[in-house]
């Protein structure tokens, strides 16, 4: 069985990932944030930073395949994202790309849409309709630094959605619910638009992926473009929740230059031609995601069943 190591499997990709995937794959997860515990893989925190270091335990694991989800493969539309976090995106990503490529290890990092903006839609690869945001910039430099130093690396652009693997932090979803389910009145916008994708729908792609050697940047999104509204609403209807919006809505006077505030869409003909897949409409997304609600699915996370690995060393 080949070796994966899942790097940020505390985000809702890497979780969800490693979930789906631990059947195929001896799964090393390493966290940066929240301590979590995933069935069938072997987690640990990996606070280090430095490239001998890191260099040295890759050399010692020997993975076949490393993915790197850092803070910025959550979705945009999360309340509780801080995206000062990505402003050192390079300087974190660079070391674990550098060691895998040595040891000769595929490499896949996530980056996010919301390096874009609007008013364009459907963003292909070769889109220069950047988002001039701090954390933007940030995110186009450490994809132009992989680029150039790693074109063996495989670089995603996504909208994941899914289910967050730690219990101390909760995702678009768990947030959306909750409110819903206390019948509580829920702010979501018609403005923001993207191209949400299930996180396991996102893991099975990357999957057939690494299976066909694909490198260079690759756009994966869902089927359908939308704003947090109308998914507040199909997450309703799949549920069976009530929503109630906070206020009317109000017709938009300017474009917002914010963070993942505006236009953000996938045009994923690319990775479709390469693998000659469809992608998933966001109505199979929301009731794959209901099915693991009721199919023991989220019992994965908080249990382990194989050793812990040790902490890399600084």
């Amino acid at each position: 069985m080949e070796k994966l190591v899942i790097a940020g499997v505390d985000t809702i990709l890497g979780g969800n990932m490693a979930a789906w995937l631990s059947d195929r794959y001896e799964i090393i997860g390493l966290t940066f944030g929240d301590r979590v515990q995933i069935a069938g893989c072997s987690t640990t925190a990996c606070p280090s930073r430095d490239p001998q270091a890191i260099q040295a335990w890759m050399a010692a694991e020997k993975p076949n395949w490393l993915v790197y989800c850092g803070p910025w493969t959550e979705s945009a539309w999360n309340s509780q994202q801080t995206s000062s976090q990505y402003l050192n995106a390079s300087d974190s990503v660079l070391p674990w790309i550098n060691a895998a490529r040595t040891i000769g290890c595929a490499s896949t990092v996530i980056s996010s849409d919301a390096v874009f903006t609007g008013p364009w839609m459907f963003h292909d690869e070769a889109s220069d309709h950047f988002c001039s945001t701090p954390a933007a910039q940030a995110l186009q430099q450490m994809e132009a630094a992989i680029t150039a130093s790693s074109p063996s690396t495989m670089l995603v652009r996504s909208h994941v959605f899914g289910w967050s693997p730690s219990t101390q932090s909760a995702g678009f979803i768990e947030e959306t619910l909750s409110q819903m389910y206390a019948g509580r009145r829920i702010n979501l916008d018609c403005v923001r638009h993207a191209t949400p994708i299930l996180a396991t729908d996102l893991a099975e792609i990357l999957h057939q992926a690494y299976a066909a050697e694909l490198t260079g940047i690759y756009h994966i999104g869902g089927a359908e473009r939308l704003n947090p509204y109308r998914l507040g609403t199909l997450l309703a209807n799949t549920f069976g929740c009530p929503y109630t919006p906070a206020a009317p809505l109000e017709p938009l006077t300017e474009r917002s230059s914010q963070f993942g505030s505006g236009e953000t869409s996938l045009q994923s003909l690319k990775i479709r031609k390469a693998l000659g897949c469809s992608l998933p409409l966001i109505s199979e997304g929301l009731e794959g995601l209901h099915q693991q609600s009721v199919n023991g699915y989220r019992d994965q996370f908080g249990t382990s069943t194989s050793r812990m690995q040790e902490q890399l060393v600084a």
